[in-house]
């Protein structure tokens, strides 16, 4: 059975249950195994520099979206084709800043994972 690693950056239980429960639907209906390996924000960033220097690691990773263009200068990932990118709906079918993240030098290297909006409330008389 084809076996498909996967790593991402852990977040809250009731997400990661959500994912591992998306993953076992996936795995039933591509007839495959998707090893998840789970990363930690402090560690994240070495992980990928480790995984890149010895060219072994997951065949998907979740990155931050900040590290994608230095990853790709050191050439860990693989530029995404128009073909693979049309079925997903293509960039219109994400938000255009996300997208844009992905993005460099006229090659798109990412496809957005996830979008999540923050908040910053304040009283103003504190400031």
């Amino acid at each position: 059975m084809l076996t498909l690693r996967l790593s991402v950056i852990r977040s809250t239980e009731p997400a990661m249950e959500y994912l591992r429960s998306v993953l076992r639907e996936y795995e039933a209906d591509q007839r495959l195994k998707v090893d998840l390996l789970t990363q930690e924000w402090p560690t994240a960033w070495s992980d990928l520099i480790r995984i890149t220097t010895h060219g072994i690691g997951p065949d998907v990773s979740v990155v931050g979206t900040t590290w994608i263009a230095a990853l790709a200068a050191m050439q860990a990932l693989r530029p995404f084709e128009p073909s693979e990118i049309e079925p997903l709906g293509g960039p219109a079918a994400f938000l255009g800043s996300i997208w844009q993240a992905g993005c460099a030098h006229s090659r798109v290297w990412a496809i957005p994972w996830l979008a999540d909006t923050r908040v910053i409330l304040y009283w103003r008389s504190a400031l």
